[in-house]
């Protein structure tokens, strides 16, 4: 898992298309940025134009931010026999887009300036080694994409970068296309951590700190006024990615050579979310999970955007009262959730859409489980067997603690229960896989006592269990929309299969603990 290969069919280029390529990508990247940054000016030809929606044509400084992202990505390509790396060819075409910028439109040179003086000391990663190359290349997309941090002088404004830039004017698709050049930048880094620092900026892009501020444009149609929502779906959409969706927030069994931890799990191209990427407020709570799990609590941001999305819509009106979160919304909330969604219409299309994505997260970490589960532990020797055991018991924890802080709020993620379904097909799912990976014990009963099985079995017990079965009940209550209209008789119907299967999966792993218990007993392992 987190490894990426590239396509199996992709041609060998010759020296002198790759050079062709380049110098084609080199001329053209330049004049389209700075043509951009001209159009950002013109009120007209953006997407923050009045009667503009994102469902109108594209407009022009969309178009030119689209066209530069092409350009980048042609940069990031597999040329082993060119003498610059991936994330230097797209370090450099950024950076001499920048300076192109300050030029042919002088209004925007103070602000590229600003990101363009920085050294790579501003951008290096805790506990790891990160080519100079790689550097080069996060220090480029600064402006583009960064964490708010104070200025040391107080007097002077805050810094926004240029995606905060476009969401606070409203110029909502041309910071769908800046996430997409982001995204487009970042295949080229080697390192996940350096993804991931992106994911997590990316989550954080909407915070804008106290006083005055200003943005790499210089831009101000704040008094324009707009009824579209962000499309924060997409943008999620995108910082899951980065973080490899689940894959980033489960802890991986190293061995001794890769002990340490965000090391070895770089070696094995997953990142490890580090406390200080996120907002202070948050670091305690991280701190607090971290210390109570021994170390196997990784908290990322499908994780994250997961509990802010609980403090903003707070538990569905059947769940049970009786069970309750022990956070506070100061310790979980985030600023991206906290402008976009809320329980009006207005925002019933994204919080649908954000479901889809928390769903197809979950789907995606219980893909590779069901893989380990299935296809590799009934054929391992027992040198490598407890490894893979470990590995899936991590990958369940993730997965259920995704789906239980989920639970208590799925009722209000969309109006027809679409959501709580998905959760308990997920549920039922996750059950499949865990019986088969408790009866893997019965050729080593003794690898029951490892730490990730322990917390995520103890977990399951006391935590999991109890959500899955108050968002049974309450599906069940749910028969009736918010605007009053009756859920379709085949919907119903359809939650009530669900349901029963879970039952059985449930009562499956049930009659497995009791074989796998019987076994620990006759082994005089009780």
């Amino acid at each position: 898992p987190g490894i990426q290969f590239c396509s199996l069919d992709e041609p060998e280029l010759d020296e002198k298309l790759v050079s062709f390529r380049l110098a084609t990508c080199f001329s053209m990247g330049p004049l389209l940025l700075s043509e951009f940054c001209a159009y950002c000016y013109q009120l007209d030809k953006t997407s923050a134009a009045p009667n503009h929606t994102l469902s109108s044509d594209p407009s022009l400084a969309q178009l030119s931010l689209r066209a530069f992202s092409f350009c980048v990505r042609g940069m990031n390509f597999h040329a082993p026999n060119h003498p610059m790396s991936r994330a230097k060819r797209v370090g450099a075409l950024i950076s001499m887009s920048m300076r192109t910028a300050s030029t042919v439109v002088p209004a925007s040179k103070d602000g590229w300036s600003f990101y363009l003086g920085m050294k790579n000391d501003a951008v290096k990663a805790k506990g790891i080694d990160i080519p100079n190359d790689a550097l080069e290349l996060k220090k480029s997309l600064l402006p583009f994409m960064s964490t708010f941090k104070s200025p040391e002088d107080d007097k002077a404004p805050n810094r926004l970068c240029l995606f905060s830039e476009l969401l606070l004017n409203a110029m909502y698709g041309e910071a769908l296309e800046c996430i997409q050049l982001i995204s487009a930048a970042a295949s080229a880094f080697s390192e996940p951590n350096m993804r991931e620092q992106l994911s997590c900026a990316i989550l954080r892009a909407w915070e804008k700190g106290k006083g005055s501020h200003v943005g790499v444009l210089g831009l101000d149609f704040t008094d324009v006024g707009s009824d579209e929502v962000c499309p924060l779906s997409a943008v999620i959409d995108v910082a899951f990615q980065m973080n490899h969706q689940l894959e980033g927030e489960t802890h991986v069994p190293l061995l001794g050579s890769l002990k340490n931890g965000r090391m070895g799990r770089s070696a094995m191209g997953l990142p490890l979310t580090m406390i200080e990427n996120w907002p202070d407020k948050h670091q305690e709570r991280l701190e607090r999970e971290l210390k109570k799990s021994g170390g196997f609590s990784i908290t990322g941001v499908v994780q994250q955007l997961v509990l802010a999305l609980y403090a903003r819509l707070g538990g569905g009106e059947h769940f049970s009262d009786e069970i309750e979160s022990t956070l506070t919304t100061k310790e979980v909330k985030l600023a991206c959730v906290k402008s976009v969604i809320d329980l009006t219409d207005d925002t019933a299309k994204e919080r649908a859409a954000l479901g889809s994505a928390i769903s197809s997260s979950i789907e995606a970490g219980l893909d590779n489980a069901d893989f380990v589960a299935l296809k590799m532990i009934p054929h391992m020797k027992a040198s490598s067997l407890d490894l893979a055991q470990r590995f899936v018991s991590s990958i369940l924890f993730t997965v259920s603690k995704v789906i239980s802080t989920s639970a208590p709020f799925a009722e209000n993620v969309d109006s027809n229960a679409t959501f709580s379904s998905s959760l308990l097909k997920s549920t039922k799912r996750l059950y499949s896989v865990l019986v088969r990976l408790i009866l893997s014990y019965m050729s080593n009963p003794e690898s029951l006592a490892s730490k990730e099985t322990k917390l995520f079995l103890d977990y399951i017990t006391s935590t999991f269990m109890p959500k899955i079965s108050a968002l049974l009940l309450a599906l069940s209550k749910q028969t009736t929309t918010k605007d009053g209209k009756f859920i379709a008789e085949s919907k119903i119907e359809s939650h009530g299969k669900i349901a029963a299967l879970l039952v059985f999966e449930k009562e499956k792993l049930d009659n497995a603990l009791l074989k796998v218990g019987a076994r620990l007993k006759s082994a005089g392992l009780e």
